[in-house]
């Protein structure tokens, strides 16, 4: 398993990054698709995402 990450691993020593962000960013979305099958308007989920990000 560590042979088949090893250039990922590589990449992080050299730049020093991650997927942390866009996992966080992923995470929220689902978060918010889950909370909005109660809704029966899915036109506000973009809204939704939009205020979601950009506080």
């Amino acid at each position: 398993m560590l042979l088949r990450h090893l250039g990922d691993i590589c990449n992080y020593f050299e730049n020093r990054t991650n997927n942390g962000l866009t996992e966080g960013m992923t995470t929220k979305i689902k978060l918010i698709k889950k909370i909005s099958h109660r809704f029966t308007n899915f036109e506000h989920l973009p809204l939704k995402l939009l205020a979601c990000f950009n506080s």
